[in-house]
């Protein structure tokens, strides 16, 4: 497949993926309750919901169908709203909770599966 073949939702897919994937170490180490972290959490939590939700366009795998990623896809939809509300009612530890859920199953788990051998990324970095 060349490059011109690839469609504009994996290009901005992979544009917000890769922008969420740069903000979560930094968000995770960033000392919580101040500006920049706040900052950057909301534009970390908006670009893995846009990813979430522009993935249900990109179905070039499973012959069109929903996969598995696309389960995940739809947690972190409904669960990143989780994480802004539970920040604003001063739940700490439910916070924690769903950041930690949201990098696990959005980022760590639905990234791994994307690099098996049938899918875009597998094929474009394992041959």
């Amino acid at each position: 497949m060349g490059w011109s073949a690839i469609s504009l939702a994996i290009w901005l897919h992979l544009a917000i993926v890769l922008s969420a994937i740069s903000l979560t170490p930094v968000l995770l180490w960033d000392p919580c309750g101040m500006r920049r972290h706040r900052q950057l959490g909301c534009v970390g939590v908006t670009a893995m919901a846009i990813s979430a939700l522009d993935s249900i366009w990109i179905r070039q795998s499973d012959h069109g169908q929903f996969s598995m990623s696309h389960r995940l896809s739809a947690f972190t939809a409904f669960r990143a709203p989780r994480i802004v509300l539970s920040v604003r009612a001063h739940d700490h530890a439910g916070h924690r909770q769903s950041v930690h859920a949201l990098v696990i199953s959005g980022l760590l788990t639905a990234g791994t599966l994307t690099f098996s051998f049938h899918r875009l990324p597998g094929r474009w970095f394992l041959g």
